[in-house]
């Protein structure tokens, strides 16, 4: 080892290699196994090659099975990752559900009180009823259409009779959400 007088404040050092005369062969890559064959007291490179040919091949049915594994697994990370999603969605789709069905019982909540309230107009006005003016009778008749066009109860008994499948009415379109 010789210092570099360039990088001497680094404290670099440069190397210098010198040729043994001796030849190697390496095999580089992830696998276990034999990954170096050299020139040695005993055989030299070329009475080794043989071996080396085997290593070789040894060496790219190892990377060609680490292949198909990383492979598989990658598909793995991909269905689970797919699956995740999909349960993502079906508990995205319950919530919507319950939004939309909350929000049908508010309305009918809203309804019943708008019904409960005309009824005790009607139950105050009882044999006057026939005695109001007409702006209060049209009062009266709007009031009771509104009711009616209120109350969510009927518009979905319709829907459910008739079989229309709507994305608030939930069925089967939840997955595994709901187990």
């Amino acid at each position: 080892m010789v210092s570099d007088k360039y990088y001497k404040g680094w404290d670099g050092k440069e190397y210098v290699y010198t040729f043994t005369g001796k030849f190697g062969l390496e095999i580089e890559g992830d696998f276990s196994g034999r990954k170096r064959w050299t020139d040695g007291k005993t055989a030299s490179l070329t009475e080794k090659l043989g071996d080396f040919v085997h290593g070789l091949v040894e060496a790219a049915a190892a990377t060609r099975r680490h292949a198909i594994a990383r492979e598989a697994e990658h598909r793995r990370w991909e269905e689970e990752a797919r699956r995740r999603e999909e349960i993502q969605r079906d508990l995205r789709a319950v919530e919507d559900f319950k939004l939309k069905l909350l929000a049908e019982a508010a309305a009918f909540r809203e309804s019943q009180l708008i019904s409960a309230y005309l009824e005790r107009v009607h139950e105050q006005l009882a044999d006057d009823r026939n005695a109001l003016a007409q702006p209060a009778k049209d009062w009266l008749d709007l009031a009771q259409r509104i009711a009616s066009k209120v109350d969510p109860t009927t518009r979905r008994v319709e829907r459910l009779k008739s079989g229309i499948a709507s994305s608030s009415h939930g069925g089967g379109y939840f997955g595994d959400a709901l187990k």
